[in-house]
């Protein structure tokens, strides 16, 4: 009988053990690694199932408690609660994001963390709650550069919130000196989406303040945007005062963006002074070229004739080609065949002239047979290529069989390769065969 009792005993103890090895075998059957739960939830994420991410994100902070993993799970954890956006969800969001913070200051999405916690302070603002609220506006008046991206997400949401609010706070930005030049363009860009006067008014201050030549070029780009008068006069007197080609730059383009009856005139008076710099004349050649105003042509070709400046000629060349009424193909081709002009001019104007349907194949073959110049020669064999016409098909084939300079010859092969026509792949395969 006791010999009975021990052998029961015996085999408790082993079902025991099986019963603990089972159970833990079956823990690790069911616990999946950390980085397949993490893979899963991402899968989640991408299919928008945003519950279901953020449990399995849960799961993997869980299960790795420490790392960059687990940093990364918080992080897309709070994302997910974002996305879902009910209130409840936002408060989710927050305390995911705190604990990344606390936990993991030195993570890789820790920037990405401040801004994410930005935007579901801003979000939890719009639904009213008074906490969010003063957290956004301390967030825009905070000095630290290491919460920028933070103060530019709360800057967008104090804009949505109170744009009554946000205007004199936004001037207030871009009047300090202190504050990061980041910060200042992103102020401008919310600001120019505003169609408020005392916005406008805001833009007016800092173009006549304004001494920065990037911050100034990108003023004067969003005050002309507002279309006043006021907004017109101020990025003249700018373009006046300033001794920067750069800067005079960006305020021509502006000018040039304007509906004021003024600003052509002024970017003709521009054009024609030649004591301003090449840069500016061709910034303003090509402002007035986006222009409606009859007789734009004639001016264009009087001033190639006269000046000297083979950029500024390229530029008028440019011009040309979008103007409603361009000139005849007779003065283009009188630019191609005048050896006396730089090559880049001559090819300019030939590729111009073909854009803009000026030229034909007679005339090509015409300038392929009196121009020895490889160059030339090569761009015409470009121009043929733009013609949908089986007459350039037939030159171009032409003069790969009959040139004699290889490089030449080798640019024509390709262009001709271009054409959608059944004859260029047999005489490409008769090319290939004979060489």
């Amino acid at each position: 009988m006791e010999t009975r009792n021990w052998t029961d005993r015996i085999w408790l103890v082993v079902v025991g053990l099986l019963a603990v090895l089972l159970v833990a075998g079956a823990v690790r059957v069911i616990a999946a690694p950390a980085d397949e739960t993490y893979d899963a939830a991402r899968a989640a994420l991408n299919r928008a199932e945003y519950r279901e991410a953020a449990e399995l994100y849960r799961q993997v902070y869980e299960q790795e408690r420490q790392g960059d993993l687990a940093a990364e799970a918080l992080y897309w954890r709070a994302f997910s609660f974002y996305k879902m956006g009910h209130e409840k969800h936002l408060q989710q969001a927050l305390e995911a994001l705190e604990v990344q913070m606390e936990r993991f200051p030195g993570s890789p999405t820790m920037s990405e963390a401040e801004a994410l916690s930005a935007r579901v302070t801003a979000a939890l603002a719009q639904l009213g709650d008074a906490h969010a609220a003063r957290r956004v506006h301390e967030m825009v008046h905070a000095r630290d550069d290491h919460e920028r991206e933070a103060r530019v997400a709360a800057l967008n949401a104090l804009m949505m919130m109170d744009p009554d609010r946000a205007l004199p706070l936004l001037k207030k930005l871009l009047a300090a000196e202190d504050t990061d030049v980041d910060l200042k363009r992103h102020a401008l860009m919310v600001l120019a989406q505003v169609d408020d006067e005392a916005a406008e008014e805001i833009l007016l201050e800092v173009v006549a303040r304004e001494t920065d030549p990037e911050m100034l070029a990108q003023s004067m780009f969003w005050l002309a945007q507002m279309g006043s008068e006021a907004a017109f006069d101020a990025v003249v007197k700018a373009y006046r005062r300033t001794d920067d080609e750069e800067v005079k730059q960006a305020a021509l383009m502006a000018i040039g963006e304007s509906d004021d009856r003024r600003a052509d005139d002024l970017l003709l008076e521009i054009v024609g002074d030649e004591s301003l710099g090449t840069e500016t004349r061709c910034q303003a050649a090509f402002a007035l070229s986006q222009s409606d105003r009859d007789g734009l042509a004639e001016v264009f070709m009087n001033l190639f004739e006269t000046t000297g400046d083979m950029e500024f000629k390229s530029m008028i060349m440019y011009g040309m080609s979008n103007l409603d009424d361009p000139p005849p193909s007779s003065w283009f081709v009188g630019i191609i065949n005048d050896k006396t002009l730089d090559m880049e001019v001559r090819q300019h104007a030939l590729h111009h002239a073909g854009m803009m349907d000026l030229i034909d194949v007679p005339m090509l073959r015409s300038i392929f047979q009196s121009d020895e110049d490889p160059e030339m020669r090569t761009q015409v064999c470009y121009a043929l290529s733009q013609i949908d016409d089986p007459e350039a098909v037939d030159l171009a084939i032409e003069i790969v069989r009959e040139e004699t300079d290889p490089e030449v010859r080798h640019q024509a092969i390709f262009w001709l390769g271009q054409f959608e026509d059944p004859r260029v792949a047999d005489f490409l395969i008769e090319l290939i065969e004979e060489d």
